[in-house]
C-alpha cells in the first residue's frame, strides 16, 4: 500500500476510534481554514478534517480518491533540502525524488511538470502516474500544486486511480485548487 494510502486509512480508522476527531461533511460548498495560515473551499458532500499541518478530504472512498493538503517544513534530507529561496521547479523535483525513493511504487512517470500560480505565488503543477501493479495495486494518478513560503511547502495533492476516478473529480479538484489562499504570513517568501 503506497505511504499516501496508507496514511489516508490510518486517519480514517483513528478518526472514528477517536471521539476528539472532528470530521465535517460539507453539506454546500464551504470555505474553511486549512493548516499554516491557509483556507480552501471544501466541495459539497465531501468529508473533511484538519488534523495539525494536514487537511484531508474525501468524497466517498479515500482508497479510490482523496485530496490532502499540507503545510510541509523546511527538511534536508539526504542530498536534497527545501527552503524559502528554491524555484518551483526544485520544490517539484524534490517531490518527484521523495516519489522514486519512497520504495512504494514500481514505475513513476511525470506526465506535467509546469510553472503554476498558486495561492497567488509562483509555484508548480506536477501530474504523475504511479504504478504499483506488482504489489497488486491500481495505477495510481497524482496531480499537486506547490508553493515553497517562509513556513514550508505547501502541497496540494489529488490522488486517484487512474482513468475513471481520477478524471472524475479532476474539475472539481483544479476548482478547490484555484480556491487555495495564503494569509499574509504564511505568504511571505524569502526569495
Amino acid at each position: 500500500m503506497s505511504a499516501r494510502r496508507c496514511a489516508a486509512v490510518v486517519l480514517l480508522a483513528l478518526a472514528s476510534c477517536n471521539t476528539e476527531s472532528h470530521w465535517k461533511r460539507a453539506s454546500a460548498p464551504v470555505h474553511t481554514a486549512g493548516p499554516g495560515g491557509s483556507a480552501l473551499d471544501v466541495p459539497a458532500g465531501w468529508v473533511y478534517q484538519l488534523d495539525g499541518e494536514r487537511m484531508f478530504l474525501s468524497r466517498d472512498n479515500p482508497a479510490l480518491h482523496h485530496i490532502t493538503l499540507a503545510l510541509l517544513p523546511h527538511v534536508k534530507k539526504d542530498d536534497r533540502t527545501t527552503d524559502p529561496t528554491q524555484s518551483p521547479a526544485e520544490l517539484a523535483e524534490h517531490v518527484i525524488a521523495d516519489i522514486k525513493s519512497s520504495g512504494n511504487w514500481s514505475h513513476v512517470e511525470v506526465l506535467e511538470n509546469a510553472p503554476a500560480t498558486v495561492a497567488g505565488l509562483p509555484g508548480c503543477r506536477l501530474h504523475m502516474r504511479l504504478d504499483a501493479r506488482e504489489q497488486k495495486q491500481a495505477v495510481t494518478e497524482s496531480l499537486d500544486y506547490l508553493v515553497g513560503t517562509g513556513p514550508g511547502v505547501y502541497q496540494l495533492t489529488y490522488l486517484a486511480w487512474a482513468g475513471q476516478h481520477f478524471e472524475r473529480d479532476l474539475p472539481l479538484f483544479e476548482a478547490l485548487a484555484k480556491s487555495f489562499r495564503l494569509d499574509a504570513a504564511a505568504a511571505v517568501t524569502q526569495r
